[in-house]
């Protein structure tokens, strides 16, 4: 890798702030990589040879697709929180009061947010990746429950992506 890097010094934004983990910008051969380690934001800079190119774009594929994965494990633990909650009340062993009391209290546990947009094409091939790794049919409501998908064409794309490449669709992706 070429060795033409300049180093930010460490800052003190809030993860809140700008970033969310770590960014991977690439444009013209150039890489702007920030890390959010506790409360310091670690930022390298930097021109990008021919053979390091391709290593930069692994790294932002594999980013992105363990995003991708870490995203469907926290939707489905949510699922299943939100599941054993309506086993206790549906078997009285919660009264509704409690159930509601418990929804309203830690909404964050239970609550799957639809706020994922695919702004790249980085970020639509690591989830057909993803996709492809999981091997199952999927249908718009598994998708949107497991990667939080908010763009209602994104289930589209998916599909024609997966029609093109000569692929059989069941009743989903």
């Amino acid at each position: 890798m070429d060795n033409n890097y300049e180093f930010f010094e460490d800052s003190t934004y809030s993860e809140s702030d700008i970033f969310s983990n770590s960014e991977f910008i690439l444009e013209d051969a150039s890489f702007f990589v920030a890390i959010h380690q506790s409360n310091h934001v670690n930022c390298y800079h930097g021109k990008l040879n021919h053979s390091s190119t391709s290593f930069f774009h692994l790294l932002t594929e594999n980013y992105e697709k363990e995003r991708f994965y870490v995203k469907a494990i926290k939707n489905l633990l949510k699922q299943k929180r939100y599941l054993n909650l309506m086993y206790e009340y549906s078997h009285e062993l919660i009264s509704e009061q409690e159930f509601n009391k418990e929804l309203e209290e830690n909404e964050s546990n239970y609550l799957i947010e639809a706020n994922e947009r695919l702004d790249s094409l980085n970020a639509f091939s690591s989830l057909v990746k993803v996709l492809g790794n999981i091997g199952e049919s999927l249908s718009e409501e598994d998708l949107t429950e497991m990667f939080s998908l908010e763009d209602p064409l994104t289930f589209k794309k998916l599909e024609m992506y997966h029609h093109s490449q000569n692929r059989n669709i069941k009743s989903g992706i």
